[in-house]
């Protein structure tokens, strides 16, 4: 396999450095990105597949994937019944060339079981693996340039609700492919000096 550099960080504060301003054709880029987001979203819900969730924040556009549909429980193969559902978001990607990418893992608070602590020790590196697995599919399948590509993995530590019932874990298993504008954010190295990391 191929070795690529990507620039890896476990911390991101996004929000705190999108540009105030924003252009007429930055707009109109971003809604066609919606646009073909929302395209997605609907041929999988009409196959009875609800695997992504869409969130918008100023020129930041989250693709919320579910952990299950990409993933085995604790394992970070992505399993090949989905590729046409990572094709679909390669081409968005690939036809974006002035956005950054930024792929992250996140998980339950759910320990790593012991059969698999061999190849993933724990939580961390689980997120790990699997935002890196679905960025060297972008770059091998869509030619995706690894410096537009930021790999984060949250573990546990970020949960959209408490892990508190099986219901709730499943809905923090998830990993998230995030599109913004290169003005949108610092170089991840600056933002850490930044937060004295």
């Amino acid at each position: 396999m191929k070795e690529y550099f990507i620039p890896v960080i476990s911390i991101c504060m996004l929000g705190a450095f999108l540009t105030a301003s924003c252009t007429t054709a930055s707009v109109k880029e971003t809604e066609r990105l919606k646009q073909q987001v929302e395209d997605l979203k609907n041929q999988l819900a009409a196959k009875g597949e609800m695997a992504i969730d869409i969130r918008d924040q100023q020129e930041v556009l989250t693709l919320d994937i579910n952990e299950s549909i990409l993933f085995d429980s604790g394992k970070a193969d992505i399993k090949p019944e989905y590729y046409p559902m990572l094709n679909k978001i390669g081409i968005i990607v690939e036809n974006t060339p002035e956005k950054l990418i930024q792929i992250e893992g996140h998980t339950d608070s759910t320990p790593i079981s012991k059969k698999l602590q061999k190849k993933i020790p724990n939580n961390w590196i689980l997120g790990a693996y699997r935002a890196t697995n679905i960025a060297l599919y972008l770059i091998e399948h869509y030619g995706v340039d690894p410096y537009r590509i930021v790999l984060v993995s949250f573990s546990k530590y970020h949960p959209v609700v408490e892990n508190d019932s099986i219901v709730d874990k499943a809905k923090n298993r998830r990993t998230e492919v995030i599109i913004l504008n290169k003005q949108s954010t610092k170089p991840s190295q600056e933002m850490m000096k930044e937060k004295g990391l």
